[in-house]
């Protein structure tokens, strides 16, 4: 029965921070493609250097 739990238990933890890193991904997608968008539109150089400096 313990072990059950225990197997239970891992199962859920891994689905979880598998879950949370796509979900974590996909927000700095998110992020990212909207840096680009407002340095395409504006010439704010020091934010999208600021910005590829974070990323790297």
């Amino acid at each position: 029965y313990i072990i059950l739990v225990l197997v239970i238990s891992i199962f859920l933890y891994s689905v979880v921070i598998r879950v949370f890193a796509f979900i974590s991904s996909f927000i700095y997608l998110l992020l990212a493609l909207t840096v680009a968008l407002v340095c395409s539109l504006f010439t704010h150089r020091i934010i999208c250097d600021i910005f590829l400096i974070v990323s790297s």
